[in-house]
């Protein structure tokens, strides 16, 4: 694998981020400043007490520089926090390095614990201003002090402790490096505030992306309520169309043998005022009103059934509470097992400790609706079979219900509209109004507050399942 270098092309900014950059560095040169002031006021203090230590006498010649070296420093400090003082650090910092050298360089001429490297000092100094920020600035200040400094320290001090040549070497070296390391730095942080405008773009598109999700799925969650709006008026639309074709065959023969009957007491009405009627045509009168009138209880107890049924939808919502479905479904097998025909067996399959929150009419209604359904639908005939009514608890949380069945299966063209009320498949005597499972699905997603779903294949037999939220029992 080849070595991947790093690229020597150096970072540069432009209009805002380099302002932006600019004054992070200024920041960070200012705050190198400040320490830089400290230390010089501590090594002028520290280098008095240990004078006044070792020689009180010489104090009055001493201590006037280093007070004035630590005042120097102290001034700097002070001046570092007025506003704008950033543009000048430069400026700052080359009067506190070449002040503070002269001082302590008259200072240690006088002093009793001998005069320190001078020149030492202020090269140290000169490669720690490397942290101020890299430009034409630092250029100058390093290319001056670099220059003007050995040599005004040397005619202070009557020579130097370093050769002419090494003396310039160094003078001239120093301040290289100085600028070096300074370049090396600033191209280092400008890849960190490189990384840190990708970063805050990156937030940035996040943020955006989060408000558009969070606008989308506001615009979702209206768009969601208004399809079920829309759902509501077709299921009303299509529930009142089918209650209409429900209601009006019994109410059309129900009319038609009203007018009948009414035709055959007018003419046998007049034939009675005319005196003109025979035993016989009463007779006939007396057995066609008694059949007249079997067709109309016939009819008007259809009709009943189908809006009791359709009063149903609107399933119980009185006061709920906590129902062992266990106990429950022991307590209702009696009436349970009279709905299956005698070619059908009724399984009953129910663990313990199995409480949801419930009206026990609620929950009756919907045993019994899916007893009942399975009853009359997946046996036809004489057919034999198994109807298995199960409750337990799933993996998910929960309770769960289940009624399955072992007979002739849904169509699949049919499994859609189930839960649609008056739904049927369309043959004749089939049974029921087609509001079953219509029922059962209102009372669980309703006052039940669970979920339906219905697998089935044909001729494989049925299977519905009920998940209820199960009951907080307190101990």
């Amino acid at each position: 694998m080849p070595l991947a270098f790093p690229s020597l092309k150096p970072i540069r900014f432009e209009g805002t981020a380099e302002r932006a950059y600019a004054a992070t560095a200024i920041s960070r040169g200012v705050i190198l400043l400040r320490c830089i002031a400290v230390l010089s006021v501590l090594a002028a203090l520290m280098r008095l007490l240990a004078e006044a230590a070792e020689s009180p006498g010489v104090l009055v010649a001493v201590a006037p520089y280093r007070f004035a070296g630590m005042a120097l420093g102290g001034a700097v400090l002070a001046v570092s926090f007025v506003p704008g003082f950033g543009r000048f650090q430069h400026l700052a910092a080359g009067v506190l390095l070449a002040g503070a050298a002269v001082l302590m360089a008259l200072a240690n001429a006088l002093s009793p614990l001998g005069m320190p490297n001078v020149m030492a000092n202020v090269w140290t100094v000169m490669t720690l201003y490397s942290g101020l920020p890299f430009g034409v600035g630092l250029l100058v200040l390093e290319a001056v002090l670099g220059v003007s400094l050995p040599v005004v320290l040397s005619a202070m001090l009557g020579g130097s402790p370093f050769p002419p040549p090494v003396l310039l070497v160094l003078g001239v070296f120093v301040p290289c490096a100085a600028v070096a390391f300074a370049y090396v730095q600033d191209q280092h942080w400008r890849k960190a505030f490189l990384r840190e405008i990708d970063l805050a773009e990156a937030l940035e598109q996040l943020r955006r992306s989060h408000l558009e999700l969070s606008t989308a799925y506001a615009t979702l969650k209206t768009t969601q309520a208004q399809l079920v709006l829309m759902e509501k008026s077709a299921a009303l639309g299509r529930m009142v169309a089918g209650l209409a074709h429900r209601i009006s065959t019994p109410v059309g023969n129900l009319v038609a043998v009203s007018s009948h009957m009414d035709g055959v007491i007018r003419s046998h009405a007049a034939r009675l005022a005319a005196g003109e009627i025979r035993r016989s045509q009463v007779m006939g009168f007396v057995n066609d009103m008694a059949e007249g009138n079997a067709i109309v209880v016939q009819n008007a107890q259809a009709t009943a059934g189908v809006i009791e049924t359709f009063r149903q939808l609107a399933a119980d919502t009185g006061a709920p509470g906590a129902l062992d479905l266990g106990t429950f479904l022991a307590g209702i097998r009696p009436q349970l097992a009279v709905l299956a025909p005698p070619n059908v067996r009724l399984a009953l399959e129910a663990g313990t400790g199995l409480v949801v929150m419930a009206h026990p009419h609620v929950m009756e209604t919907v045993v019994t609706e899916l007893v009942r359904n399975a009853a009359v639908h997946a046996f036809p005939g004489k057919r034999a079979g198994t109807i298995t009514v199960k409750a337990g608890a799933p993996e998910g949380g929960g309770v769960e219900l289940r009624v399955v069945d072992d007979g002739i299966g849904i169509p699949g063209r049919h499994l859609a509209h189930v839960f649609d009320p008056f739904y049927t498949d369309g043959k004749v005597g089939g049974g029921g109004f087609g509001l079953g499972l219509s029922i059962v699905h209102n009372a669980v997603a309703g006052p039940l507050g669970g979920r339906i779903t219905l697998e089935s294949r044909e001729g494989e037999g049925t299977a519905v399942t009920v998940v209820l939220p199960a009951a907080q029992v307190r101990r």
